[in-house]
């Protein structure tokens, strides 16, 4: 294997791609509603089914690489990936666009999948939360470049470009990970996979309580996040009359503040327990959504004020994910590829409810979507509740 601190370099890479294929084209979807003559629920519903995709997909995925390896899955899942995003350029009517989603999904989900795993690997539970959060920080800027290069492409070669540009990345991608991704998993180290016993496996991961609290409270927050993703662009374009090609700036000013706060967070994981972290993350939630409300009731229909408003709720995001995510890691004894496979699993269904409730939200305001922030808020501060009293409970059993 080749030097651990590389390989998180890798993984970047990888979730970056399959991020990318999400938010490249949600400047697009306007456009594509018009193309198909179909309404906003409908493309939005591209967003779950690529979701409901990693969601399927990440339940093998995981298991797979404790028998076959890290690398040999990632090449199957991204081999998938390049297939169907290929495919996906030609999409003739809306249910194969929606059909080659979900099969994109399947393979872009093996990054999300396998990256806990390939992380506890290399590093111990303090040192991971720490390279957790440096690699979101990382990726967090596709989300502040895709939407930007995605409304050029739009208005200048249509809505099919940016899926061009998704496959193209997606096999500069694979080629990179064909030619130099280690094995984190050798060989000495694997499990014989007996399908006999993989929903044993499962079920005995999730009945350890203390990994189950921690999983939801690192999924939870991303419904919220999915939801405002995805209604986004319709406020903004349809609505606030921004321009297409515009869009992408106002969510290159969100996420350069998120990054801003992950470099903060790597930071601050290194001094303090993981529960004081997700603390100041949770009350940052509740205040997004209270500034959100104030700004829609205030002050409507101004983009900058709608985005500035939402920035407490985004950067909240950044103090819980990657330390619940290295704490569930810690609390099971099962394969860490099952135990990845659930994390992954549990945080792309959470993701897939928030654009699934996306489509039953009205383009003309925020206030629905609000509403169900303060809901995904309230069920966080719920988990994490929850963990801390299993904590205590395995503590005091000690």
């Amino acid at each position: 294997m080749t030097n651990k601190h590389l390989t998180p370099v890798f993984l970047i890479v990888a979730t970056s791609v399959t991020v990318m294929a999400i938010d490249l084209y949600l400047p697009a979807m306007p456009t594509m509603c018009e193309y198909f003559g179909v309404g906003n629920n409908l493309i939005q519903q591209s967003i779950s089914t690529y979701q409901i995709g990693i969601v399927f997909a990440a339940l093998l995925y995981g298991p797979l690489s404790d028998t076959y390896g890290r690398r040999k899955m990632l090449l199957v899942g991204y081999g998938i990936f390049l297939v169907s995003s290929v495919i996906l350029v030609f999409s003739a009517d809306i249910n194969s666009l929606l059909f080659m989603r979900f099969i994109q999904g399947c393979g872009g989900g093996v990054s999300a999948a396998i990256a806990p795993a390939v992380i506890r690997d290399c590093f111990t539970e303090r040192e991971s939360s720490k390279v957790i959060s440096q690699m979101s920080m990382v990726i967090l800027l596709t989300p502040a470049i895709a939407p930007i290069a995605g409304g050029y492409l739009t208005i200048f070669f249509g809505w099919h470009a940016c899926f061009m540009v998704i496959a193209v990345c997606v096999f500069i991608g694979f080629s990179v990970f064909y030619k130099f991704f280690p094995e984190t998993h050798p060989p000495e180290s694997r499990t014989k996979l007996q399908f006999s016993n993989l929903f044993q496996s499962y079920k005995t991961v999730f009945s350890n309580r203390s990994f189950l609290f921690y999983v939801l409270l690192h999924s939870i927050p991303n419904a919220g996040l999915w939801c405002y993703l995805t209604v986004m662009p319709f406020v903004f374009i349809k609505y606030m009359a921004v321009p297409t090609e515009n869009f992408g700036y106002y969510i290159l000013g969100q996420v350069l503040v998120v990054c801003t706060t992950s470099f903060f967070v790597q930071r601050m994981v290194m001094k303090k327990e993981s529960k004081e972290v997700m603390s100041i993350g949770i009350k940052m939630l509740f205040i997004g959504c209270v500034t959100m409300t104030l700004a829609v009731i205030f002050v409507p229909n101004i983009p900058v004020v709608s985005v500035l408003s939402a920035l407490p709720f985004l950067m909240g995001i950044p103090f819980i994910f990657p330390t619940s995510m290295s704490k569930a890691m810690s609390f099971t004894s099962a394969s860490r590829g099952t135990a990845a496979s659930c994390v992954s699993t549990t945080r792309a269904i959470f993701s897939s409810i928030g654009s699934l409730m996306a489509g039953f939200m009205p383009d003309q305001t925020f206030i629905p979507t609000i509403i169900f922030l303060s809901i995904v808020s309230c069920l966080v501060l719920a988990a994490f509740l929850l963990a801390k009293k299993m904590d205590i409970k395995t503590v005091s059993a000690s």
